[in-house]
C-alpha cells in the first residue's frame, strides 16, 4: 500500500500542468467571452487560481535580468479585452507604478536640464525596485552615450544580451543600443531599423515603431492590437507607459470615446500621473488653471507683444521648473533668433542641445540638415517632449495639414499644459494670444502688439477666405518682422500671386528671390506652387524666370527632372538652336541656366542626343563656354574631371561576365567630398593639436563588440572612424548609385527569388499560396487523390505544404537577409555584405593624413578599400550561395521524401521530380552566385587610333572656339585588350587638354602624334607649340614623375595631370613605363614609353 501511494504521488507530480499551459488555456477561454461584464467576472475568477495569477501578473521579479518574460505573446480578438486585462494588471501593481512615475518625472526633468548624476542614481533605483523595462534600458543607454560613456552603455547592453530569453529580445536590445549611440547617424540608424521592419508582419512592425520611432501622427486605434500583443510579455512599467501613450494619441486626435481613453481614465483613482490628470481635465472641462498653465499663457502673451527679451527670461525661468512644457520651446527659439542669442541652459543638457539644434536649423534656412534633430528624436524617442521635432519638421511646409499640426500640439499639451491659449478652451479669455487666435473681426488692431502682427493676422484671415489679391497687398506691407516669419510671409506672397492669376509675377518673384539670396526659396510650398504654375493659362514659356522657377521648385525631386527638361526645351525653342551649348549667355540668369539647369540629368530629358557620349560632349561644351565667360572655377573643373570619367566609361560598352553589382565610384567621391570636407578639416586640426600635446595625452582605449570598433577616447580616431563610416554608407547605401541600389534593383527585386523558385515550380513541387494559405499541390491532386485513402492523401498534401512554406521562407530569407547590406555590429547575422572596420584601418588612414594626404586622396583611398572589401565579401558570398542553398533545401527534400516513400510503387513519381530539382538547383545556385559580382565592361579590342580619336572628339568639344587638329603619320599594328580602352582615352584626353590649354595661338592648336612599336613595348609622343613654358617646372616634373613615391601628387599640384597619367599606367594598366617632358623653344613634347606585355589582346581572344 505505501508503494502505491508513493506511485500516486509521483504520478500526480508528473501530470502537474505547466504555468504556460494553464495561462494559455485561461486566455483562450477568456477570449471566447464577448460580454464585457461577464469577461470581467471570468477574469476575476481566473485570477483566484494562483498559477494563472503568477502567469498573468508581470511581477518585477520576472525582470531582474530581462526586458521580456519568457512567455509567448497573446492577442485577444477585441481591444477592449486587452484593455480589461491591462487595467487588472496595472491596478495590481499601482503602488509600484506610482513610485516609478515619481522617479520617471524627476529623471526626465534632470536629463533635460543636464543633471546626469542624479539621473543615473534614480535609474539604478528603478532597476532595483522594478526590474528592467524597455523604458529603463532606453533611458540608461541613451543617457550614457549622451554623456560620452559608451563603454558603460555597451557593458549594460552585453549583460542583457547574455541573459536574453529569446532572439526577439536581442533584436530589441540591438535597436535600443543603435538608437542610444550618439556616434551613429540618423540615416544609418533608420536604414538598420527599416531593414528589420522589412522582414516583419505589419502588426509587429507597428509595435516596434511604437517603441522605437514613436510619432503620434503615425498611429491610430487600428494599430493598438499589435502593440497589446507585442507587449504581452513586457513589464508592467512598459505596459502602463504604452497605455498612456495610446490614450494620449486618441485624445490628441479627437478620438475621445475610444475604449483606450475610457480605460485609461478609469485608472484615475489608482494612479497619480499628471498626463492622466491632464486628459481627465480635457475630457471633463475642468477649468482651473495650474501653475504650468499660467506659465505658458504668460510666455505666449509676451511673445505676441514682441517683447523677445522678456520671452527669453520667462522661458528660461519656467522651463527650469517644468522642462516638459515642450510647446514653450518654439517661443524660446524664435526669440533667441530675433535677438541673435544662444541658449543659456547647461551646455551638456538635452534641452540645450535640442534648443541649439532647432535654432541652427531655422537660421540655416535650408543649409542645415534636419538629421541632427532626427538623431535626437531617435535617441530620446521614449520622452514625450520629442514629438516637438516632428512638429517643427511638419511646419517646415507652409501648406501643412492644419489637422496634423493641431494633433501634435494637442499631444504636447497633454505632456505640459492643457490650456495653451492658442486653443479655444481657455478660461482666461483676456489673454492676448487667445484673442488673436480666436478673433473674428478687426479688434486685433486695438491690441498692444507689433504692427507686423496685426498686418499678418489680417493678411492670414484674408488668405484663408481666398481673398488673395487683398492678402497680397497686406503681406507686401510687412517689412519689420523677425527672421523666423520672413520665409512664411515670402511663401504666402508667392501663393497669393499665383492664386490671384499672376503667373508671370509669381515666377519673377520666385526667381528674383532666389538670386537675392538662395535661402529665400527654402520654405516655398514647392509642390503646390508648381501645380498652380503648371496649370496656369497665362504661363509664358519664353520667360527665363519660368524655367528657373520650375527648376527651383522641382530640382530636389529626381522623378520630376523630365518636367524641367520640357520647360527648358520650351524656353530654348525661341532661339532656334539645336542644343543648349549653342546658347551664348548674355545675362546672369542665362549663365545660371547653363551652369545649374543644363546638367546631365536635365539634358537627358531633352531627347535630342543619339548617345550618352553626345550628351556628355554637349555638357562639356556648356562648361567650356562658362569658363570662357567666367574663368576657371574649382566646381566647373571638378565637373569636367567627372565628365572625363563618364565619357571614358561610356566608351566601354561590351559587358564582361554575368555580374550585376555596380557602384558609381565617381559619384561616391563627389558626394563624399561635398558632404564631409568640414569633417576632414576638423580632423586635420585635431591631429595638429595632438602633435603639440604630450604623448601621455594620446593614449587610446578602444572599445569593441565582436571585434568591431565601437568607440575610443581619442577624438582624432573617432573623427577618422566617423569619416570612414560615412563614406562607407554612401558607397553601400546611397539609393541612386550605391551598392544597395544594384542589390535592390538587379537581385532582390528582379531575379533571385523567382529564379530559384522556378526550379521547384518547374518540377511541380510547390503549392500555390492564396491570402497566406497554401492550397493543395495540383500534381499530387491529379495523380493520387483518387487512389489514396483520405488520411494518407491529406498527410501527403500537408507534407507538400510544409515543404512549400519551408522553401518560400528560406528564399525570402535569402532576399531579405542574405542580400541586405550589413554596415555595423547590429546587421543581420545572415548578411553577405557586412562592411566593418578594424582599428588598424583607422590608424592607417590617420597615418596617411599625417603624411600630407589631401581629402581627395583620402576619399579615393577609402573607396579603393571598400572595393577590396566588396570583392572579398562577394567571393565569400558566392561560396555560401553555392554550398548553403542546396544543402539547406536538401533537408527539406529529405522530409518530403520520408512521406512520399510511403507511396511504395508510386514513390518514384515524386522522388524523380525531387532528384531532377536537386540537380537543377545546383545549376541555379551557380548561376545566381555569378550575379554576385561587379559589372565588368570593356570596349572592343582596339589599336591606338581609337582612343586618340575619342579623346580628340572630347577635347574639340571642350574648346569649341579652337581649331584642334592632329597630325599622325605612323602605321600602327598592336591591338590592345578592350578592357583598357577607357584608361587610354583618359590618358589622351589629359595629354590633349594640357596641350590645348597651353597653346601658342589663340584660335588653333595642332597636336603631332608620334608612335613607335617594338617587340614588347611602345613609345608615344605628343608635341605642340606652347606659350610661357616654365623650364624649371619641366625639370621638377622630370625629376619626380617617374618616382612612384610621388604618385600622391596626382591630386594636388596645378601640373598634376602628368602624375595622373603615371598613376594610370602604374595602377590601372599595370604597365612598366617612363614619362619624359621636353621643351625646345616654344615646342613642348611629352614622351611615354611603356611595356605592352600585360595589355595587348591575347591571341585566344
Amino acid at each position: 500500500m505505501p508503494k502505491k501511494r508513493k506511485n500516486k504521488q509521483r504520478s500526480s507530480r508528473s501530470v502537474k500542468p505547466s504555468m504556460n499551459n494553464v495561462g494559455l488555456l485561461a486566455l483562450i477561454q477568456l477570449n471566447q467571452e464577448t460580454d464585457r461584464e461577464a469577461f470581467r467576472n471570468l477574469l476575476d475568477t481566473k485570477c483566484r487560481n494562483p498559477i494563472f495569477k503568477t502567469y498573468l501578473y508581470s511581477n518585477p521579479v520576472h525582470y531582474s535580468k530581462f526586458i521580456r518574460r519568457n512567455i509567448n505573446s497573446y492577442s485577444f480578438d477585441n481591444n477592449w479585452q486587452e484593455i480589461e486585462v491591462w487595467i487588472k494588471q496595472i491596478i495590481q501593481f499601482k503602488k509600484q507604478i506610482n513610485e516609478f512615475l515619481e522617479l520617471k518625472e524627476s529623471i526626465e526633468k534632470n536629463v533635460l536640464l543636464g543633471h546626469f548624476e542624479a539621473v543615473l542614481d534614480a535609474l539604478a533605483i528603478i532597476k532595483d525596485r522594478f526590474g528592467y523595462s524597455y523604458w529603463q534600458v532606453q533611458t540608461e543607454l541613451s543617457v550614457l552615450s549622451f554623456i560620452s560613456q559608451d563603454s558603460e552603455a555597451l557593458k549594460r547592453y552585453k549583460f542583457l544580451v547574455e541573459n536574453r530569453n529569446r532572439p526577439v529580445e536581442e533584436r530589441d536590445l540591438d535597436i535600443i543600443l543603435s538608437n542610444a549611440s550618439s556616434s551613429r547617424t540618423s540615416e544609418r540608424n533608420d536604414y538598420s531599423f527599416e531593414a528589420i521592419l522589412e522582414g516583419l508582419n505589419n502588426s509587429e512592425g507597428k509595435a516596434l515603431e511604437f517603441l522605437f520611432r514613436f510619432d503620434p501622427l503615425n498611429f491610430d486605434d487600428s494599430d493598438f492590437k499589435g502593440i497589446f500583443e507585442y507587449l504581452f510579455p513586457a513589464s508592467i512599467i512598459d505596459k502602463y507607459l504604452a497605455f498612456c501613450r495610446m490614450a494620449m494619441v486618441c485624445q490628441a486626435k479627437g478620438n475621445f470615446e475610444n475604449d483606450v481613453v475610457k480605460g485609461f481614465l478609469s485608472l484615475g483613482s489608482h494612479i497619480n500621473d499628471y498626463k492622466l490628470i491632464n486628459i481627465n481635465r480635457l475630457q471633463s472641462g475642468e477649468m482651473t488653471l495650474q501653475e504650468e498653465d499660467k506659465a505658458i499663457i504668460d510666455i505666449c502673451d509676451t511673445y505676441m507683444m514682441g517683447d523677445f527679451e522678456s520671452v527669453i527670461g520667462k522661458c528660461e525661468h519656467y522651463l527650469t521648473k517644468w522642462p516638459n512644457i515642450a510647446n514653450a520651446y518654439e517661443f524660446y527659439v524664435n526669440s533667441l533668433i530675433a535677438l541673435d542669442r544662444g541658449s543659456s541652459f547647461n551646455k551638456g543638457s538635452l534641452i540645450h542641445k535640442t534648443i541649439s539644434q532647432l535654432r541652427s536649423y531655422i537660421v540655416g534656412r535650408g543649409d542645415v540638415s534636419f538629421t541632427s534633430l532626427t538623431r535626437l528624436f531617435q535617441q530620446f524617442n521614449h520622452f514625450d517632449v520629442m514629438p516637438l521635432v516632428k512638429l517643427v519638421e511638419l511646419k517646415g511646409n507652409i501648406c501643412h495639414d492644419t489637422n496634423l499640426v493641431r494633433a501634435l500640439y494637442s499631444f504636447l499639451d497633454i505632456n505640459g499644459s492643457t490650456f495653451n491659449p492658442f486653443r479655444n478652451n481657455l478660461p482666461n479669455q483676456k489673454s492676448i494670444s487667445y484673442v488673436i487666435a480666436n478673433c473674428k473681426n478687426d479688434d486685433v488692431y486695438l491690441l498692444d502688439i507689433p504692427e507686423y502682427r496685426k498686418l499678418k493676422w489680417h493678411a492670414d484671415k484674408l488668405f484663408s477666405e481666398n481673398h488673395f489679391s487683398d492678402a497680397l497687398d497686406l503681406y507686401k506691407k510687412i517689412t519689420d518682422c523677425p527672421l523666423h516669419l520672413e520665409d512664411e510671409i515670402r511663401a504666402k506672397i508667392a501663393l497669393s500671386m499665383i492664386k490671384s492669376g499672376n503667373c508671370q509675377s509669381t515666377v519673377e518673384y520666385i526667381s528674383n528671390s532666389y538670386f537675392e539670396n538662395p535661402k529665400n526659396v527654402w520654405k516655398l510650398p514647392k509642390e503646390l506652387l508648381f501645380k498652380e504654375i503648371n496649370e496656369s493659362e497665362d504661363i509664358n514659356f519664353d520667360s527665363i524666370d519660368t524655367v528657373i522657377s520650375i527648376y527651383l521648385l522641382l530640382k530636389d525631386d529626381y522623378t520630376e527632372h523630365q518636367v524641367i527638361s520640357l520647360y527648358l526645351n520650351d524656353y530654348l525653342m525661341q532661339f532656334g538652336i539645336k542644343s543648349p551649348s549653342e546658347l551664348l549667355p548674355s545675362c546672369y540668369k542665362q549663365r545660371f541656366l547653363l551652369r545649374n539647369i543644363c546638367d546631365l540629368s536635365i539634358l537627358e530629358g531633352l531627347n535630342i542626343y543619339r548617345s550618352n557620349n553626345e550628351k556628355i560632349l554637349d555638357r562639356v561644351n556648356i562648361l567650356s563656354n562658362l569658363i570662357s565667360e567666367e574663368g576657371e572655377e574649382d566646381k566647373v573643373l571638378e565637373e569636367l574631371e567627372f565628365m572625363i570619367h563618364q565619357y571614358t566609361k561610356n566608351s566601354c560598352v561590351k559587358k564582361l561576365g554575368k555580374g550585376k553589382l555596380h557602384v558609381d565610384q565617381s559619384k561616391v567621391f563627389a558626394e563624399s567630398k561635398r558632404l564631409y570636407a568640414s569633417v576632414f578639416e576638423e580632423l586635420v586640426l585635431e591631429l595638429d593639436r595632438e602633435e603639440s600635446s604630450p604623448q601621455s595625452e594620446l593614449s587610446v582605449s578602444v572599445t569593441q563588440k565582436d571585434q568591431k570598433i565601437v568607440r575610443t577616447d581619442r577624438k582624432a580616431f573617432n573623427l577618422a572612424l566617423f569619416l570612414m563610416l560615412e563614406i562607407r554608407d554612401i558607397y553601400t547605401l546611397n539609393p541612386m548609385f550605391g551598392l544597395d541600389n544594384s542589390l535592390n534593383v538587379d537581385i532582390r527585386h528582379n531575379g533571385i527569388v523567382p529564379r530559384l523558385r522556378s526550379v521547384f515550380e518547374k518540377h511541380d513541387l510547390l503549392c500555390r499560396q492564396v491570402n497566406g494559405e497554401y492550397l493543395d499541390n495540383e500534381f499530387i491532386e491529379d495523380c493520387f487523390k483518387a487512389s489514396l485513402t483520405n488520411v494518407y492523401y491529406r498527410k501527403l498534401q500537408d507534407a507538400f505544404k510544409v515543404f512549400s512554406k519551408s522553401v518560400n521562407d528560406f528564399l525570402i530569407r535569402i532576399k531579405n537577409s542574405y542580400m541586405q547590406i550589413g554596415t555595423d555590429d547590429l546587421s543581420s547575422i545572415d548578411s553577405l555584405f557586412k562592411f566593418s572596420f578594424e582599428s588598424d584601418e583607422v590608424n592607417n588612414m590617420l597615418s596617411l593624413i599625417k603624411s600630407g594626404s589631401t581629402f581627395d586622396e583620402i576619399i579615393k583611398w577609402n573607396i579603393n578599400s571598400l572595393d577590396r572589401k566588396a570583392e572579398q565579401l562577394i567571393e565569400a558570398g558566392k561560396v555560401i550561395i553555392v554550398n548553403l542553398l542546396p544543402t539547406k533545401v536538401d533537408s527539406y527534400f529529405r522530409e518530403l521524401k520520408s512521406v512520399s516513400n510511403d507511396l511504395r510503387n508510386n514513390a518514384y513519381r515524386v522522388n524523380e521530380k525531387i532528384s531532377l530539382a536537386k540537380t537543377d538547383l545546383i545549376s541555379a545556385s551557380n548561376e545566381v552566385s555569378g550575379w554576385l559580382d561587379f559589372v565588368k565592361s570593356s570596349g572592343e579590342h582596339f589599336d591606338i587610333n581609337v582612343p586618340i580619336l575619342e579623346a580628340l572628339n572630347f577635347v574639340q568639344n571642350l574648346f569649341p572656339i579652337v581649331e584642334v587638329s592632329i597630325k599622325q603619320g605612323t602605321v600602327v599594328s598592336n591591338i590592345y585588350d578592350g578592357r583598357h580602352l577607357k584608361s587610354f582615352i583618359r590618358v589622351f584626353i589629359m595629354l590633349f587638354e594640357n596641350s590645348v590649354s597651353r597653346r601658342k595661338f589663340k584660335q588653333k592648336c595642332e597636336l603631332v602624334i608620334g608612335w613607335e612599336e617594338q617587340n614588347e613595348s611602345s613609345t608615344l609622343t605628343v608635341s605642340s607649340l606652347s606659350k610661357n613654358i616654365d623650364l624649371a617646372k619641366v625639370q621638377e616634373i622630370n625629376n619626380t614623375v617617374n618616382d612612384i613615391n610621388y604618385l600622391d601628387k596626382a591630386s594636388r599640384d596645378k601640373n598634376s595631370g602628368f602624375y595622373k597619367i603615371k598613376k594610370i599606367f602604374e595602377q590601372d594598366l599595370n604597365a612598366q613605363n617612363r614619362i619624359e617632358l621636353c621643351a625646345d623653344g616654344d615646342s613642348f613634347r611629352v614622351k611615354i614609353e611603356f611595356v605592352n606585355k600585360n595589355i595587348l589582346k591575347k591571341e585566344s581572344d
